[in-house]
């Protein structure tokens, strides 16, 4: 019969092992192997300054990764039913273990928002990026799917 110790420590290794596949599958995870275009979708809720309410947020873009980790893209935004043009653009980094993070500068209707923060991992051989957004206030998850591997 296992002890209390004993099940923790096995549950601790499964977790490791399982958040280590990606590696061990032969996935590649470097900031220079995930340049290329994506796709990318968000989905959650904002708020904007002086609400007190979250707002209903999706925004679709296309999104360019340089192999130097520099993001740049287009795309709309939907917030609370408004739809608006959006650009985004900054830098970002992975670690050998498919986990890494990005800051972003935006503009959402012409006007600059706040910059966003995520913490990011890499899976589905490099092509998938999925990434939670770590700023106060924001309750916002995005997916990038690679679309074309860049040079």
């Amino acid at each position: 019969m296992m002890t209390g110790m004993s099940l923790r420590a096995a549950v601790t290794l499964v977790s490791a092992a399982i958040l280590s596949m990606g590696c061990l599958l032969g996935q590649q995870c470097s900031t220079a192997a995930q340049a290329g275009d994506y796709v990318m979708t968000c989905d959650g809720y904002v708020t904007i300054v002086g609400a007190a309410t979250l707002i209903p947020t999706k925004v679709l873009s296309s999104v360019n990764v340089t192999s130097g980790g520099t993001f740049t893209g287009t795309g709309t935004a939907s917030l609370g039913g408004k739809i608006l043009s959006a650009t985004l653009s900054g830098t970002g980094s992975v670690n050998s273990n498919c986990t890494g993070s990005v800051l972003l500068a935006q503009t959402v209707g012409g006007q600059t928002a706040p910059s966003l923060s995520a913490n990011v991992a890499v899976s589905d051989s490099g092509n998938t990026i999925d990434a939670l957004v770590t700023v106060p206030n924001f309750v916002l998850s995005c997916r990038l799917k690679r679309l074309a591997a860049g040079q």
